[in-house]
């Protein structure tokens, strides 16, 4: 369904759509630069998770950062409700 990569947004693009949802009501977990860089294009609220593969890559533009899917908060899940996109 997909046919640019990241950084392109494409990929978030469509799954709002197929989720019948503004891109600004959906989070996304990145790992990577190029992951962040397309969520961020798309508009999405973006969770940057540091992993042993991509620490210390540049994930800056996302939202927010954690070091691990188990400090995820469910207070992510209302900023993205009220589309506050600043960063944590």
């Amino acid at each position: 369904m997909v046919t640019r990569g990241k950084p392109d947004p494409e990929i978030y693009l469509i799954a709002a759509s197929l989720l019948r949802t503004a891109p600004e009501h959906c989070l996304a977990f990145e790992d990577a630069p190029k992951g962040v860089a397309a969520a961020r294009a798309a508009g999405v609220f973006t969770v940057a998770i540091e992993t042993a593969y991509t620490a210390g890559q540049d994930t800056s533009a996302a939202n927010a950062h954690l070091q691990s899917l188990a400090d995820f908060d469910l207070s992510l899940l209302d900023e993205v409700k009220r589309g506050t996109h600043g960063k944590r």
